[in-house]
């Protein structure tokens, strides 16, 4: 970087590409600039940056470059993108300090932008076109969290498809993980609706891509019933469990997948005993519940309810503070499930509370609301069940009583997760996209696919 400044000096260029390397040098190429490695955490890294980038002006020095049109190379877009985009993303810069509503408006806002820009860049290579799908991908899932419609679905596997068979992208492999990042995006945002093995079997991921590759097939498989295709994801995902940067959450997830596909004594032995661990442990709250809900609906399934409940109880003693989306759906499925298991328990008017109780609750996604409202009538049917003393015949022509229909499940959940209800499964999706800034200021696009097979019981 010395070098590089003193061939700045005196320099009046203002083409893009000595735009970034004024920036670079600016920050010290670093996305955490004058901060010992020692000492950086992301508060100060954050401070840091934008301290250094308003003192040197470089979003409207980066601006006015890109604007000019010159010097534009793979190089130099993907080094804008990655300091006026990437890195201040990385930092919630543009949503600082805004409430839920407003947050999420900046944030579309800019991913617009992005979107833009890199659509601009596409003459300049294909990859930056892949690159904007990625970004078009996330927007979409930044204004539409519920799911994109079967148009825009069928839109973005075209696309995705186009992105796979790219005729013109020989280049090195940071632009290539673009593309894949992409269609591991598209097939994340999509796999609500369709099944998703596809687009990824004929695509050559790069190891880095493992992970969501494993996950995504196995959430296909599972919806589609197909044992073997799931077995074939859970060899692949167990062979990531060494690499993994979570190692916990990878060895949680295949035990929930392997007892979604076989929920037999080992399997249940295996993610009950793992999931009281979890639950007790000074861990992150989304890995608590998760591991409380599996055990807890292990227990139930034998007919343990008190030890289900007590399991329950001992993660939301402390009332956890949640705050992204998953962390919503877990901390109300806790209550829900408890809710469920002690009017199980009761009976007579006092059942009939804790159902008010239910129908009382609210959200916080149209998974949670199905899985509770399907409790909701089972809790009422109990009663008539009982009535039938064991007779299989008359059980299960109560169990039909006020089923919601296939259709209906799946205008609702999507098409996965109403095919694993019908046949007492609950899945719940989320995907991690986002962008970063690698060494030198290269533009890195991350993606991951992480599903959850929760063993609390389905009533459908």
């Amino acid at each position: 970087m010395e070098g590089a400044a003193k061939l700045l000096e005196g320099s009046s260029t203002q083409d893009l590409s000595s735009a970034v390397l004024r920036a670079r040098v600016a920050l010290e190429d670093s996305s955490c600039p004058g901060v010992p490695g020692l000492m950086a955490s992301p508060l100060l890294c954050r401070v840091a940056f934008g301290e250094r980038a308003e003192d040197a002006k470089l979003f409207a020095s980066l601006d006015a470059a890109w604007k000019g049109k010159a010097g534009r190379d793979v190089d130099s877009v993907a080094g804008y993108v990655a300091l006026r985009f990437a890195i201040p993303f990385l930092y919630g810069i543009d949503v600082e300090g805004k409430p839920e509503v407003a947050a999420r408006d900046a944030l579309a806002d800019r991913l617009a932008t992005l979107q833009s820009v890199l659509q601009e860049a596409s003459v300049v290579s294909p990859r930056f076109a892949h690159a904007a799908l990625f970004v078009e991908t996330l927007h979409g899932a930044v204004e539409h969290p519920e799911g994109p419609s079967k148009e825009v679905v069928a839109a973005l596997v075209e696309r995705a498809e186009g992105v796979r068979s790219c005729a013109d992208c020989s280049d090195d492999p940071a632009q290539a993980a673009w593309s894949e990042a992409a269609i591991v995006a598209v097939a994340s945002r999509v796999s609500g609706e369709i099944d998703v093995r596809k687009l990824l079997v004929a695509s050559a991921l790069a190891p880095g891509f493992g992970h969501p590759r494993a996950t995504l097939m196995a959430w296909s498989a599972l919806a589609a019933a197909d044992r073997e295709g799931a077995e074939a994801a859970i060899t692949e995902l167990a062979k990531l469990i060494e690499d993994s940067a979570d190692r916990t959450d990878t060895v949680l997830e295949l035990a929930e997948l392997q007892h979604a596909v076989a929920p037999d004594e080992r399997t249940s032995k295996v993610l009950e005993s793992a999931g009281r661990r979890l639950a007790q442990g000074p861990l992150v709250f989304e890995l608590r519940a998760r591991g409380a809900l599996d055990a807890a609906g292990i227990a139930a399934k034998r007919g343990d309810l008190q030890a289900a409940v007590q399991v329950l109880e001992g993660v939301i003693g402390k009332s956890p503070a949640v705050s992204s989306r998953l962390e919503k759906e877990l901390l109300e499925l806790v209550h829900c499930y408890l809710l469920v298991l002690r009017g199980r328990m009761a009976k007579g008017t006092e059942r009939a509370e804790y159902v008010q109780k239910l129908k009382a609750r609210r959200g916080p996604t149209a998974s949670v609301d199905v899985w509770r409202e399907l409790w909701v009538l089972e809790l009422g049917r109990l009663a008539a069940k009982a009535g039938c003393r064991g007779n299989a015949a008359c059980i299960a022509a109560v169990s039909k009583r006020g089923r919601p229909s296939a259709q209906s499940l799946q205008s609702r959940v999507g098409r996965s997760e109403a095919q694993m209800l019908e046949r007492g499964l609950f899945g719940l999706r989320s995907a991690d996209m986002a962008l970063a800034s690698e060494a030198h200021s290269r533009l890195s696009l991350d993606v991951d696919f992480r599903p959850l097979w929760l063993s609390v019981e389905v009533p459908y």
